[in-house]
């Protein structure tokens, strides 16, 4: 492959998260983050447990009243598979070796469905209709929850990252697939037993990063150099630019030391700190490529009126996390990317003449920074509304990780390679998908066709367990309708969808 076909395939959208590499073979003993407390297990399969320890030592594992013996591996890994069983009573796993032993609680066998897709799948319970009534009533502990952190490799990887399983309760479902808890819950009416939810979905994804490197024509390894080294090239390049920008990359974060906001303090002298226009994101102003901590400081004048008063901050949305000062107090702290942020200002915070706003944002991958509407960013008194839109003064506070401008989420197989291929050794009774809107351009809609059935025919036999049930939703009825008829990708996009319903044990939801 060229580079100039590598640059054509991947694109320019900034979008990437670090990948895991695994820098060798652990030796203490553990065991895949699949079987945490709380697991599910499908039944009537046989069930495999597997991990890591270390190279010939000998292990005992035991799932409930079955006990296994096993040797791990020259290269550091054991597996184990005991005989499939029926929903019943809570199991335990124990794995017993020589320098350790792991004890795993509250183990139930039932149905596990595999959620997968775009951001319609990734969509939280919290973030959609009646959430808070939803979440106050979600009281079923028998459906379960296990999120894939996003994560890429160049090569399929058997280590999965991040767990755990989680237990549905008010305090935990607002973080479940919205999908897939609906989906469970209504199953659950109809049928007694434990239902486990394997979410592994990315917000904006084509479907060919859910694929194998073969099943798309590549050589993997071939794909996989080039990959990389495209890879490392443009993370070199904007690690440069944002030296030539803000000097060495910091490490740490100096502005919060020991829970002191240092760079909230209104007398801090930020005469250095840099211009931005908020609300914008901050890739879009220069900082390409920034994963870490940015602060945004911003000062307005007051009456003694206003002051005497409380107010309402308004800062549009925040990608992802923020924490936000008022004349350095504390006044909110959201952990969600997609939320307007409104906090309250007690009049005891207020001075006449000088205020000053101090913004803490964490962002961990892609966008960064205070995004959305002019009109969101303001701080209301009871006699004023003061614009917060415009210019800001802005340091970077910690540099975790530079992107290169490689698109993952439009990258043919590295999704696959690390959120699907760790899983196959994990029955499940069925898969569930949402996925199509990346892929709904006039030029890609009607080749999704093809892809969308590979891709099904391939995980079918990846798992080995038969072609098990997969469901999938057809593109909702997103945008305005078109007064004149017109060339639509959405609605070839949706044939293509239902053409895979010549597969046997698919359905749509329409």
């Amino acid at each position: 492959m060229s580079s100039t076909t590598l640059l054509s395939l991947i694109g320019r959208v900034t979008i990437i998260f670090m990948m895991v590499i695994p820098l060798g073979r652990a030796q203490q003993t553990a065991i895949s983050t699949l079987f945490s407390n709380h697991a599910v297990l499908q039944r009537d399969q046989p069930i495999t447990i597997w991990g890591q320890g270390a190279p010939n030592a000998q292990l005992q594992v035991q799932l409930g009243d079955d006990r296994r013996e096993v040797r791990v591996s020259e290269a550091g890994d054991w597996e184990v598979i005991f005989e499939a069983r029926s929903p019943g009573k809570p199991l335990t796993l124990d794995v017993i070796a020589p320098d350790t032993t792991l004890h795993r609680r509250d183990i139930l066998v039932g149905d596990v469905w595999l959620c997968s897709g775009q951001s319609n799948m990734e969509w939280t319970v919290a973030a959609s209709n009646d959430a808070a009534r939803e979440m106050s009533n979600a009281n079923d502990a028998l459906i379960r929850h296990f999120k894939v952190p996003h994560a890429f490799s160049y090569v399929p990887d058997d280590s999965l990252p991040g767990g755990p399983w989680q237990r549905a309760s008010p305090e935990t479902v607002g973080n479940f697939s919205a999908v897939g808890y609906f989906f469970a819950r209504e199953v659950r009416s109809h049928h007694n037993v434990p239902i486990g939810l394997l979410n592994a979905s990315w917000g904006g994804s084509r479907i060919e990063p859910w694929m194998r490197a073969e099943l798309l024509g590549y050589d993997p390894e071939r794909l996989a150099a080039e990959l990389k080294n495209e890879s490392e090239r443009q993370a070199e390049e904007r690690r440069t630019e944002l030296q030539k920008k803000i000097g060495p990359l910091p490490k740490e974060d100096a502005g919060l030391l020991d829970e002191n906001a240092v760079w909230a303090d209104p007398q801090l002298d930020d005469s250095d700190w840099k211009k931005i226009t908020l609300p914008n994101l901050w890739e879009s102003q220069g900082y390409l490529g920034l994963d870490g901590v940015v602060w945004f400081r911003r000062s307005l004048r007051l009456s003694e009126e206003e002051a005497a008063g409380e107010a309402t901050l308004s800062l549009a949305k925040i990608d992802d996390a923020d924490m936000t000062w008022v004349n350095g107090v504390l006044v909110g702290s959201t952990n969600v990317y997609n939320e307007d942020r409104l906090y309250q200002v007690p009049a005891k915070v207020l001075r006449p003449d000088r205020n000053v706003v101090t913004v803490r944002v964490e962002d961990t991958g892609g966008g960064g920074g205070v995004y959305g509407a002019d009109s969101k960013m303001l701080l209301q008194t009871a006699t004023n509304r003061h614009s917060l839109a415009g210019e800001w003064k802005l340091k970077v506070g910690e540099v975790s990780h530079v992107e290169q401008a490689m698109a993952v989420r439009h990258t043919p197989t590295l999704l696959y390679n690390k959120m699907i291929h760790p899983m196959l050794r994990f029955p499940i009774a069925g898969a569930l998908w949402y996925q199509g809107e990346s892929n709904a351009s006039l030029d890609q809609a009607h080749g999704y066709r093809d892809l969308f059935k590979q891709m099904i025919s391939d995980w079918r036999a990846l798992w080995g367990i038969g072609d098990f049930p997969f469901l999938w939703v057809q593109l909702a009825n997103f945008m305005a309708a078109d007064d004149q008829p017109a060339e639509s990708g959405w609605a070839l996009l949706r044939e293509s969808q239902s053409d895979a319903l010549q597969l046997p044990q698919t359905a749509e939801a329409v």
